[in-house]
């Protein structure tokens, strides 16, 4: 709302990624089926269970190893100080698992969340109410939520500010935690991070993933970059010249893991130059000698962990949905590897997109009407794999006044109005009032995009005069 006063020569107016690793199913994934861990061992953590089969992610604690299979259920083994490796019983229809120090999260698939283990802080009590949750991260005692309405929440331990997500954080596509910080990668390709002093480095944009490791952060642009920042006393931030091509990302303690687009593994940090312990140094960044076809990655305290397959497709970088209002254009990425030759195909709400058929779905312009549920249809000659669902919510903007002085001021005895931010998808109109209470319409338009200029010449015979518009 808008008010003018024709005394005045200017009108006045009022404007009403887990320290340690999370794992993710992905829907239409095939069942994969072999685990290899490699590095510290001394609470088992590397011993994948006899017959493990049918897994399709996953995941690391600080000395525990998750695995979540086709059915919805988990294996878990290595440390259970506190009942972290217990998984809880009847737990079922899991798609998302996270661990931390001593403490265990799974997402199920209608949005809530179970938790176990240790509760010295709270980490576990998840918030009453808590549903629609899309992703989830656990830190060395706290625990991080995204939900569909790209909202984030965060309980335990705040004792560094973890879980203190800075006020008005919306538009969330992934969260990811460190030992004592939060990270939140935004649909625009930032990433904002939290608790601990861990702020992203300037300039840092067209990132798609992003992983916490102990005291370190990672990212992954959109070109297969990784930039790494945080503590380095091992040389977890130095990624190496061999860390190209990368599709997904996880971080240890005190090393880093990057998986490459033909499915091999570099790690770095902790760890890189023997296998026998040595301080923090238990090879977990020593790579398993020809480790080929990886799917999955995670990274634990001092034990890294990989996931491979026969060569049939296996989405690696899943798209992210994004929330954004009609005009700046759009982008969605997502990458697979397998044997090749890969074929992509995008879908919209189920219906193939003719021509969208590389890695990345461009819009060059966002519509209303762009709203709903893509994903992305990759094959080769040894099967399919369907990405998880990444939804773009096209917001209709809320018409404003544009209150700049060259845009709302009198001229020739008249008052000048501009009404901004229109989406073309329904009739404006322009009330003008008085005394607020009685409203008059004085311009019904046409549908129009972006801006409406108005004249009144009205205002000069009244002392005050009111406007407020809106579109149909």
């Amino acid at each position: 709302m808008i008010a003018s006063n024709a005394n005045s020569p200017l009108a006045t107016f009022a404007l009403m990624i887990g320290l340690f690793s999370i794992a993710q199913v992905s829907e239409g994934q095939p069942a994969l089926t072999t685990v290899v861990a490699w590095g510290d061992n001394y609470q088992g953590q590397t011993n994948t269970p006899p017959g493990l089969t049918n897994v399709t992610a996953v995941a690391a604690g600080d000395a525990n190893s998750f695995a979540l299979k086709s059915d919805g259920t988990l294996a878990a083994w290595g440390w259970n100080s506190d009942g972290q490796s217990t998984v809880p019983q009847g737990l079922t229809n899991v798609v998302a698992v996270a661990g931390g120090e001593y403490h265990s999260l799974a997402l199920r698939s209608d949005g809530t969340i179970a938790a176990w283990g240790n509760n010295n802080a709270g980490q576990i009590n998840v918030p009453p109410g808590l549903t629609n949750v899309v992703q989830v991260a656990a830190g060395l005692i706290h625990s991080v939520v995204l939900r569909n309405d790209g909202t984030v929440v965060v309980w335990g331990d705040s004792s560094h500010d973890q879980t203190h997500v800075p006020s008005g954080l919306t538009n969330v596509v992934a969260i990811a935690a460190g030992g004592n910080h939060t990270l939140a990668l935004k649909g625009d390709g930032t990433v904002v991070g939290w608790g601990d002093n861990f702020s992203a480095p300037p300039g840092l944009s067209n990132v798609v993933a992003i992983a916490g490791g102990g005291y370190h952060s990672l990212a992954l642009t959109c070109d297969g970059t990784v930039v790494a920042w945080g503590y380095d006393a091992y040389g977890e931030t130095d990624v190496p010249p061999g860390a190209t091509n990368v599709v997904a990302i996880a971080g240890g303690l005190f090393h880093s893991i990057a998986l490459r687009a033909d499915g091999t593994v570099v790690a770095w940090g902790a760890g890189a130059n023997t296998s026998v312990y040595a301080g923090d140094e238990w090879g977990q960044s020593v790579v398993p000698v020809g480790l080929t076809n990886v799917a999955a990655i995670a990274g634990g305290y001092g034990h890294s962990i990989a996931l491979f397959n026969n060569g049939s497709p296996v989405v690696v970088r899943q798209p992210v949905g994004q929330t954004l209002y009609p005009g700046p254009s759009a982008v969605l990425y997502a990458q697979a590897f397998g044997l090749l030759p890969l074929s992509y195909q995008w879908q919209f709400n189920g219906t193939n997109l003719p021509g969208a058929t590389q890695a990345f779905l461009r819009l060059t312009t966002v519509r209303l009407a762009d709203s709903g549920n893509y994903v992305v249809v990759v094959t080769n000659n040894s099967g399919s794999a369907i990405s998880s669902t990444a939804t773009l919510a096209v917001l209709r903007p809320i018409p404003q006044f544009d209150t700049s002085s060259s845009n709302l001021r009198f001229t020739n005895n008249s008052f000048h109005l501009q009404l901004n931010g229109l989406s073309g998808h329904g009739q404006v109109l322009i009330y003008a009032s008085t005394n607020l209470a009685n409203w008059q319409p004085i311009l019904t338009n046409p549908p129009i995009i972006g801006v409406l200029r108005f004249v009144d010449s009205a205002t000069t015979n009244m002392p005050n005069r009111f406007y407020r518009a809106e579109e149909k």
